[in-house]
């Protein structure tokens, strides 16, 4: 084994195995646990920047491209969103002492130094001041970039919310409303990020417009079932009525503030740019379906069979995780479609409507928890993770349900179909001891593991 990989084994990414494994079906969260280990790892910042960023003697070689550091007079680096610094961090370990300056804005609460690059702490999901006054920094250096310089722009899942900058005439407090009316209403991040796009001074590839003549070069996570590259330094497709829809979809247009509705209603404003001449160089580091083959992969290294039954699973997590475990019983059951053992995995994004008075949650701990009666009294053991170890507005990364779930909850007095209506998914799980923690990894959507136990002779 090899010094890197004894390090891995030191230093798994889920922090509280002990408490998950002392209790339940041990055999089958074992299983489930090491290939969500496994998955994360194989997914953490260092192996995607590996993979696509190289030191090429006096040339910094992106997804094949060699761009020579002695031509530029200036070499900055950008990096926004949740786990931004690990990012970072790889891609200054390649550029050396090459690099003029930079900024990274993370999460508050998981910010750490990155050599001499300014640090922001910023707030997620809802922006806050802080995101205001990293946004305003990063346009700031954008503005000092030259046509004789280079700028890596390295976004991951989040930025939307931690970089942050208004339209003349709207408030960052006026922007926080509208993101948290749409979450509270269940909206897709595709409708929250058209909305977003269009309330803002740097989203949907103005910050690329803020940069130019500067030479750009894009490192881009996608957190989106959409799949597609996204970003401030992206062009964007969607248009101001799309977003004023959305909120009318969503039933948010009433309570969206004077201000946003009357800066969506200007015809008059420019708008944000849906192409670029001479795009900037984008390279996707990783996305969800990466997640997804990966835990596939890694199954099948332990020798259980996996299927990916989608990479881009959207809708009420209540709703999918019933769906999904029904499906799970009907191959424990009958070995319809799948044989047993097996994993069946996926991945995407789903979301949870919630009243003013909702308990505590995230989307994949409401999905685990909504697993639990259906799978009852079967070999069958359900994990679900956001990648990136913060679930919703939580400081939990998922939770993890089993067949003896149910019973054990009945006998703590715990009423899960309660806990669920009130979208308390986190006390709940928090109960039962099947909380997942893990430290922080690479945003690539949610994961989706599910583990059915080879039928009985």
């Amino acid at each position: 084994m090899s010094a890197e990989d004894e390090a891995e084994v030191e230093d798994r990414f889920i922090r509280n195995r002990e408490q998950l494994l002392n209790h339940g079906d041990r055999e089958g969260r074992q299983i489930v646990l090491d290939i969500l280990d496994d998955t994360l790892l194989a997914l953490r910042p260092e192996r995607l920047i590996d993979d696509a960023v190289a030191r090429n003697g006096n040339a910094l070689s992106i997804d094949g491209t060699d761009y020579e550091l002695d031509a530029f007079e200036n070499r900055y680096l950008i990096a926004a969103g949740k786990g931004s610094a690990a990012f970072a961090r790889a891609v200054r370990k390649r550029a050396g002492d090459r690099l003029t300056g930079g900024l990274v804005v993370d999460k508050r609460g998981q910010t750490e130094a990155v050599g001499e690059l300014e640090i922001y702490e910023a707030d997620h999901p809802i922006p806050s001041t802080e995101s205001e006054r990293a946004g305003n920094a990063a346009l700031s250096m954008a503005d000092a970039a030259g046509e004789d310089d280079l700028v890596i722009v390295v976004i991951t899942g989040g930025a939307s919310a931690l970089l942050s900058v208004p339209p003349d005439g709207v408030t960052v407090s006026e922007q926080a409303a509208v993101t948290e009316a749409l979450l509270r209403a269940g909206a897709p991040i595709e409708d929250i990020n058209a909305v977003r796009k269009h309330v803002s001074q740097l989203k949907g590839g103005r910050l690329t417009e803020r940069l130019r003549p500067a030479t750009i070069v894009s490192l881009v996570l996608i957190d989106e079932v959409a799949g597609d590259p996204w970003g401030p330094t992206v062009p964007d497709r969607t248009t101001p009525s799309e977003a004023i829809e959305a909120l009318k979809r969503h039933g948010c247009w009433g309570e969206t503030p004077t201000s946003v509705r009357e800066h969506l209603g200007d015809d008059s404003r420019s708008d944000t740019p849906t192409s670029f001449q001479n795009p900037p160089q984008t390279v996707v580091l990783a996305d969800g379906n990466d997640a997804c083959e990966t835990a596939a992969e890694s199954a099948d290294k332990f020798g259980i069979d996996a299927a990916v039954l989608s990479t881009s699973i959207e809708g009420e997590s209540r709703t999918v995780g019933r769906t999904l475990s029904s499906i799970a019983a009907e191959v424990a059951e009958s070995g319809r479609p799948f044989e047993p053992p097996c994993v069946l995995v996926s991945g995407g994004e789903t979301t949870v409507t919630v009243s003013s008075d909702a308990g505590i949650g995230g989307p994949n701990q409401e999905f685990a928890l909504a697993c639990a009666d259906r799978i009852d009294g079967m070999e069958i053991t359900v994990a679900a993770v956001d990648t990136d170890g913060t679930d919703g507005p939580t400081d939990r990364a998922g939770g993890i349900v089993d067949g003896r779930t149910a019973t054990r909850a009945a006998g703590l007095d715990l009423d899960i179909d309660a806990k669920l209506r009130a979208h308390d998914a986190t006390n709940a799980l928090s109960e039962l001891g099947d909380d997942i923690v893990t430290r922080a990894g690479t945003n690539v959507n949610d994961l989706r593991l599910i583990y059915v136990a080879a039928r009985s002779a």
